[in-house]
């Protein structure tokens, strides 16, 4: 039987208990009925005890066994708060992804290249926030020069929410709060350069992911594949986001060179003239206005215009023929006739001097001037003028 008999001298008699001595020293309180007589002070006494069961122990041994193993699953497996929530994509030239917590502790931290691994190992980011951690990566670029003064600086950040596609409202600013640090240690050091915080959703990085780039290479090459500028990302791969910026800018560079004309005294490909070789200030179609104005004289009326080395300046006429000796009856009234005559060759004289208006639409002849008309005397009457002496003709010989 499972019972265990007990052997002492009774020392205490209560109303519920009996004390008793045991042999091995030991005092063992005995239960007391009230219907029991009372024993005496210095009696011997036995009582016989049930054995306990090991079931209590098997199951105190369970729940040891349980707390433990909720203990160990706690360390190993992140739960709670522990999991992470944001991925916060690093490119300078170190380039990492930081997984972060909804209260933005570092729960891991994933390098991308050599440069990365190398800061990332010099780091001490168990339990830190997102925001000391950038600002340890930026600190260890500059103590690299990675990142140094005197050149154009780059520091792009991407922040996604792994748990939705945009932020909530209750989120906090992560991107204004990551850009203040990075300005304001661009401050301190004299860094001069462009600080890009963005957010991107969840499909972004798994498109960025599968062609094995980070999420701002991704971004710079959509750019650059609109532009056609490159065809395979295989043509970007192991650049850094500051070179890609650079080499986009070097190609348009380029393309705007081979844009200009080869030679610039040349006419256009409209057949005008060159405009710097007209003046600055004469458009061309100004100066072909003024080359086509002006009209084409006759080459037999500029041959006319031109005096013959005999005939002197200003006379186009041939010279007079010879007349033979005037008979007296042509002298009578020869003073008032000749002396007309006079006035008439001077006014020819002038006439001719004076410029002829070109009229490209009637004949290459001038028109010979009016004879003046003369005047006869009447008959019967005589001049009262005295005549004029008369003038011989002149000889040739």
């Amino acid at each position: 039987m499972n019972r265990k008999q007990i052997k002492g001298i009774v020392v205490k008699v209560t109303d519920t208990h009996t004390v008793i001595l045991c042999e091995d020293g030991r005092f063992k309180n005995i239960p007391r009925a009230t219907h029991d007589p009372v024993p005496l002070l210095g009696q011997p006494y036995s009582y016989s005890e049930k054995r306990r069961s090991s079931f209590r122990w098997i199951l105190l041994a369970a729940v040891v066994a349980a707390l433990l193993l909720a203990i160990v699953a706690y360390n190993l497996v992140p739960l709670g708060s522990h999991q992470p929530v944001y991925i916060v994509a690093v490119d300078i030239n170190p380039s990492m992804e930081i997984y972060a917590t909804q209260d933005l502790e570092v729960v891991d931290v994933h390098p991308l290249n050599d440069d990365a691994e190398q800061i990332v190992h010099e780091l001490d980011w168990q339990g830190q926030s997102v925001l000391h951690m950038i600002q340890q990566v930026v600190k260890a670029s500059i103590k690299k020069r990675y990142l140094h003064a005197g050149e154009e600086a780059l520091v792009t950040v991407s922040v996604i929410n792994e748990q939705d596609e945009t932020f909530a409202a209750d989120d906090p600013d992560v991107t204004s709060e990551i850009e203040s640090i990075v300005r304001l240690l661009f401050k301190e050091h004299h860094l001069t350069g462009m600080v890009s915080v963005m957010e991107a959703t969840p499909a972004l990085y798994e498109e960025a992911k599968q062609l094995n780039l980070s999420v701002n290479q991704y971004r710079v090459y959509e750019q650059l594949l609109v532009k056609g500028l490159v065809q395979h990302p295989d043509q970007i791969r192991g650049k850094s986001v500051a070179e890609l910026i650079r080499m986009e800018k070097d190609i348009h560079e380029k393309d705007l060179e081979n844009q200009k004309p080869a030679n610039k005294n040349t006419e256009d490909s409209t057949g005008k003239p060159d405009q710097k070789q007209m003046g600055p200030n004469v458009p061309a179609h100004d100066m072909r206005d003024k080359q086509e104005s002006i009209p084409s004289q006759p080459k037999d009326r500029l041959k006319e215009q031109r005096p013959s080395p005999e005939q002197g300046e200003g006379s186009s006429r041939s010279p007079a023929p010879i007349q033979n000796q005037p008979s007296e009856s042509e002298q009578k009234g020869a003073g008032s006739h000749q002396g007309k005559q006079e006035n008439n060759r001077s006014d020819q004289r002038e006439q001719r001097e004076q410029p002829v208006p070109e009229k490209p639409d009637q004949h290459d002849q001038p028109l010979p001037p009016k004879e003046p008309r003369e005047e006869k005397p009447e008959e019967g009457k005589g001049s009262n003028k005295p005549a004029a002496p008369q003038e011989q003709p002149r000889s040739n010989d």
